[in-house]
């Protein structure tokens, strides 16, 4: 789902590439619950004169505030216990990619305001205000953060 999020943000840029799912994914779309199983994404990307790399890079690493509404939905659904593991990844995941420190600061822009808002309602997330999303996201983190190590 991560990946389909990139390709949509990066079809959407100016004269960006588009692409056409294809395959068990494909039939999965079309047929719910009647495709057959599939491991893998078959996918075709069009571009004309275009780094497709550069702009899948880009919105791979961009954030965006579908990612915000998705962790505050996750938020009441992390037991405590896999608080530990939650925090490992990510400071693997930081690590790795030696961007950032760990952790981040907490900072959702204000231009995503009302997008924000739209698609908190259209899942039925309780918190529909940037601001309370921030402070959501900050508790979320702070407990990450704070989990015990094993």
């Amino acid at each position: 789902m991560m990946l389909c999020g990139a390709l949509d943000r990066a079809a959407n840029t100016p004269n960006g590439p588009k692409f056409v799912i294809k395959g068990g994914v494909a039939l999965e779309l079309r047929l719910p619950g009647r495709a057959r199983a599939t491991n893998d994404l078959d996918l075709v990307a069009m571009c004309a004169d275009h780094d497709l790399v550069a702009t899948l890079d880009e919105a791979l690493r961009a954030p965006y505030f579908n990612d915000a509404v998705d962790l505050l939905l996750l938020k009441d659904r992390l037991a405590s216990e896999e608080l530990t593991s939650v925090r490992r990844a990510c400071e693997d995941t930081f690590r790795i990619r030696a961007e950032h420190a760990w952790p981040p600061e907490v900072v959702l822009p204000k231009h995503w305001r009302d997008p924000f808002k739209s698609m908190a309602q259209s899942v039925g997330l309780s918190i529909t205000s940037i601001d309370d999303a921030e402070s959501g996201l900050r508790a979320l983190l702070d407990s990450i953060v704070n989990a015990a190590s094993n």
